[in-house]
């Protein structure tokens, strides 16, 4: 039996990250980078078309410096996906 990941699940990725981003080295922690890059995955196998969860994410790409914005995009994002 195979399991195919859904979009809850990338919402607890998302979260994942959001708690490794608290290390020192932010975002760029190893952890955070795996998280993300999960989430992105499954992301891409269960297509959706939530407008709130794209604004959401491209906020979450053009914050540069601001940990704690990141961090609140990122848990947007994590929401607008378990809404569906």
């Amino acid at each position: 039996m195979t399991y195919k990941p859904t979009l809850k699940d990338a919402a607890v990725d998302l979260r994942r990250a959001i708690y490794a981003s608290f290390s020192k080295d932010g975002f760029q922690d190893e952890e955070a980078k795996m998280f993300l890059d999960n989430a992105r995955k499954i992301i891409v196998q269960n297509p959706i078309s939530n407008l709130d969860f794209e604004k959401a994410e491209r906020d979450f790409q053009k914050e540069s410096r601001n940990l704690e914005r990141k961090r609140e995009h990122l848990l947007m994002a994590s929401i607008f996906l378990l809404d569906g």
